[in-house]
């Protein structure tokens, strides 16, 4: 998801990723703090009918691109900020980086003219929102990784079923 659900979900975890409660692990924290977040998202529309396999192509072309933007952005924050304590154990970008894919499908979906498509203004406030954060508490960049990385893959695998 690139909106509501997927900033609500990275807002949550940014709180629970502040927390230095040394009492449970940082994977406990932010599996408690997402679990509404997780549970708005399964209950979106958009999200129903993309398991069902029913989005039209320019639908998928759009989200796409909108995680084209999203990605490029939060991987251009991750590498900028590598050396910080908190990226480094994180920072796999020959193993994670998702851009030079996701280019790709857009490719597929929209033809080779997909790069005029522009990303909407939920996707742009997002990556506005990346690059807020890789300037002022570049820690904060982890659950935004978290939620791309870790929850686009889930997702996948969910739609993969």
């Amino acid at each position: 998801l690139v909106g509501a659900q997927a900033e609500a979900q990275a807002a949550a975890m940014e709180s629970v990723a502040g927390d230095d409660d040394e009492d449970s692990g940082l994977a406990k924290k932010l599996k408690l703090g997402t679990q509404d977040a997780h549970k708005a998202a399964e209950s979106v529309h958009f999200v129903r009918e993309f398991i069902k396999g029913k989005v039209p192509g320019e639908v998928y072309g759009q989200m796409l691109v909108n995680l084209y933007f999203v990605y490029s952005a939060m991987e251009e924050a991750l590498d900028k900020c590598a050396d910080h304590p908190h990226i480094d154990p994180i920072h796999f970008p020959d193993e994670l980086n998702r851009t030079e894919a996701l280019a790709k499908d857009a490719e597929f979906f929209l033809g080779p003219k997909w790069r005029d498509t522009p990303a909407t203004a939920v996707a742009k406030e997002y990556v506005e929102r990346l690059r807020g954060v890789a300037a002022t508490a570049p820690e904060l960049l982890v659950p935004h990784a978290y939620t791309r990385y870790l929850g686009d893959l889930s997702g996948g695998q969910v739609l993969k079923k």
